[in-house]
């Protein structure tokens, strides 16, 4: 699951209307109340997943992409070398 809400009421679109669904079946999430430095001014990102498969796909619209070398470590994001890969 990914949330995002951006800005107020009058600045908000059909990308900020969202539900949660929960089918009663499994165990409901850990909350969790740590903080992070938004890196789009304005918006707020919620992630939560159980499992890696192709159900669970998402990619960001926007935001800092942190591109992998080929070991798998971070690099620079200005890097013109490394081009941005997705992440599973």
């Amino acid at each position: 699951m990914e949330v995002s809400a951006f800005g107020s009421d009058n600045e908000s679109d059909t990308g900020d209307v969202w539900t949660v669904e929960w089918d009663g079946k499994h165990k409901t999430w850990k909350q969790d109340m740590k903080r992070f430095g938004n890196p789009i001014a304005g918006q707020h990102e919620v992630c939560g997943v159980t499992r890696k498969d192709k159900q669970t796909e998402w990619q960001a619209a926007e935001g800092v992409y942190m591109p992998l070398t080929t070991t798998g470590s971070k690099t620079s994001a200005s890097d013109p070398d490394v081009a941005p890969e997705k992440e599973f």
